[in-house]
């Protein structure tokens, strides 16, 4: 403990400017004026590959022996700063303070996902440094009023560790109950004394796997001098209660140890589907994604409702985030749940993961952009994130009418950004303009960057203001249910199921197919049923199916609510009405698109609706018309005299 009543804030500046100089004495080191510093106390500037970097050391001082812990508000302008900040950076906090241990793991996440390396002198190692270098003591009147007892140089500790789950994000609490097969996040806080390389992560009821290029590596890993924060990926491998106790090792010797408590692995639930063409789409978009030069691009996912749209968004969230900064949002119709989404993702791909900053953090650091407009448009999206989305939206739709407005910025990202939109046709009136004038902003820039989106219609529809975008810029995908073949694989994975079943056309629907699979499986594990009766069960549940959920058929068929006359007419007729015939009431090509959607289908020359689960749902919600009526009239009067004319023609 240290006697600091002769220091101030200035004094520690200049403390930290003594530490860095002699820590890396290679490097020319100026401490920033008083003020208005830039949310940096000292700075050095180097090149590398004549790229310009810049490394920004921010001191933080307390002057109470009592043990103090810094605040989220004292670091978070530092982070913001460089994020804003055009050139490439490396900060470093020096304090004799601690730093909580959820603050750490959130400058580990930072790290990763913006590359903006980060260091930590905290209390400890700032301390142990004073010791070593009593000329530091003497010149700047700093006391020991008691030294602690000091760690022997080979000492390799874990302060602390926690697992979390991937889609909790900026939540560091311990997951106590996690799902067996499933991929989870460790992350260790470890200080040493010394450097070791070729470290190893050694877990018990855990696998551990490295496929990312900005996790470490579980199987060859280095410590370093100092304090650490690390990150893995670790899969639970099979139900159980359990202590978790990890090992740090090298060459069979053990250097620190941990142990997390009281953590249940529960069973997987959830039945798993084969479907190939969306684990080819979930293979052929990472790679793609990994292949594509720094020029933004826009992948839309296609698809009927309850086609796996939003199960593939899941997959590639889970696939992408491991090497990417990776958001995920979906509209829901709701405007101003829909407004939101938009500010962030305008916010996201404009500055950065910034949802959890202050406020007036934010609005503070806007001040060093040196372009009015593009700080009046952030001021704007943040007040807008925090306090007002109706006023922003206002604001961004007179701004559009207005050409050339820019909606999104050039930016330096290192890291691949990538926004994941699910349910895009569900967007609100209000903001479709803006959304589209930003897609095509978005098209036409290089700020490595991507778009997901997932959709029940055309997606020009809804995201493309212009045709003449060039194709490599956009790579779209149909979903269209499961094939026979998925259905089969599921069944003889389940079953091991070798026979044929002529499947309903509503199994088709992920939800249908596995609701009736869970259903099969229950039956299955309850009872005890010879082999053929088994068969049998299964065959007959597939063919005639007792789950229905009418709700996904409404859910479907209000995307074509201004085709519901045509809709309403085959649906009543129900066994089929002749193309030709429907086509002298209405527009052949909206005959055509519903065929290709699967709202109808041919049956010889006949259009009849899909299936019969489609008329129910319809006809749940929907009277029939006046209109169709009459229509149906003309059909039953033009059919008497077709019967008259092969009458006449035969007699």
């Amino acid at each position: 403990m240290f006697d600091y009543s002769q220091i101030d804030p200035r004094t520690f500046e200049v403390l930290a400017l003594c530490y860095l100089k002699s820590k890396y004495p290679d490097y020319e080191w100026v401490l920033t004026p008083p003020g208005n510093d830039g949310n940096k106390d000292i700075y050095c500037k180097y090149k590398v590959l004549n790229q310009d970097f810049e490394y920004w050391a921010e001191a933080k001082f307390t002057k109470s022996m009592n043990t103090h812990t810094l605040l989220k508000g004292q670091l978070d302008p530092t982070l913001i700063s460089a994020l804003l900040y055009p050139k490439h950076v490396s900060i470093c906090f020096i304090s004799n303070s601690h730093m909580t241990e959820t603050y750490q793991y959130r400058l580990r996440d930072f790290k990763i996902k913006t590359n903006i390396g980060i260091e930590l002198i905290l209390k400890e190692e700032f301390e142990c440094w004073l010791l070593n270098n009593s000329e530091i003591l003497d010149e700047y009147g700093i006391k020991a009023v008691t030294i602690e007892k000091q760690e022997d140089i080979s000492d390799c500790r874990v302060l602390a560790a926690t697992i979390t789950d991937i889609f909790n994000i900026n939540q560091y609490k311990i997951e106590t109950h996690l799902v067996e097969k499933s991929v989870y996040y460790l992350y260790i806080i470890l200080v040493s004394a010394i450097d070791v390389s070729n470290v190893q992560l050694k877990i018990n009821g855990f696998i551990s796997q490295n496929r990312s290029k900005l996790f470490d590596n579980p199987d060859d890993f280095i410590i370093n001098r100092g304090k650490n924060i690390y990150k893995f990926e670790i899969i639970p491998q099979e139900p159980a209660k359990l202590d978790v106790k990890f090992w740090l090792v090298k060459n069979d010797e053990v250097l620190a140890s941990y142990i997390i408590s009281g953590l249940t692995i529960i069973s997987n639930k959830d039945v798993s589907l084969s479907y190939m063409k969306q684990e080819k789409y979930l293979a052929e978009i990472s790679q793609w994604v990994i292949e594509s030069n720094e020029h933004n691009f826009l992948i839309p996912v296609l698809g009927a409702g309850s086609t796996g749209k939003t199960r593939l968004m899941q997959y590639l969230y889970t696939e992408l985030n491991i090497n990417n900064n990776v958001l995920m949002f979906s509209f829901s119709g709701n405007e101003y749940l829909d407004i939101k989404v938009l500010i962030q993702i305008l916010l996201f791909l404009n500055i950065g993961n910034i949802f959890e900053y202050d406020k007036e953090a934010l609005l503070l650091q806007l001040d060093s952009l040196s372009n009015e407009e593009q700080r009046i448009y952030y001021t704007q999206l943040i007040n807008g994130h925090f306090n007002s989305p109706g006023i922003c939206i206002n604001y961004l739709m007179h701004k559009i009418k207005l050409h050339n407005f820019p909606l999104i910025y050039p930016v330096c990202t290192q890291i691949r950004q990538i926004v994941i939109l699910d349910d895009i046709h569900k967007i609100s009136n209000v903001i479709l303009n803006v959304f589209k004038s930003f897609v095509t902003q978005f098209l036409n820039i290089s700020n490595n960057q991507a778009l997901i989106i997932a959709c029940r219609e055309n997606y020009k529809e809804f995201s493309v203001n212009i045709d003449d975008l060039r194709k490599e810029w956009i790579k779209p995908y149909l979903l269209e249910g499961l094939t026979k073949e998925d259905k089969l694989n599921t069944l003889n994975y389940y079953f091991d199921f070798d026979g044929d079943i002529d499947f309903n056309r509503a199994t088709d629907d992920l939800i249908v197919f596995g609701n009736i699979l869970k259903k099969s499986l229950d039956q299955n594990e309850n009872n005890m049923i010879d082999p053929i009766t088994k068969e049998t069960n299964i065959v007959h549940s597939f063919e005639v199916p007792q789950i229905v959920n009418s709700f996904i058929y409404k859910e479907q068929l209000q995307q074509f609510t201004e085709y519901y006359e045509i809709i309403e007419c085959v649906y009543y007729v129900n066994f089929g009405i002749d193309y030709k015939e429907l086509t002298q009431y209405f527009n052949y090509k909206k005959v055509d698109l519903l065929l290709e959607r699967k709202v109808f289908k041919r049956v010889g020359k006949k259009i009849a609706p899909f299936h019969d689960f489609y008329v129910k749902a319809y006809f749940e919600d929907n009277k029939l018309s006046d209109n169709t009526i009459n229509i149906i009239k003309k059909c039953v009067v033009n059919l008497i005299q077709m019967i008259k004319n092969i009458y006449f023609f035969h007699y």
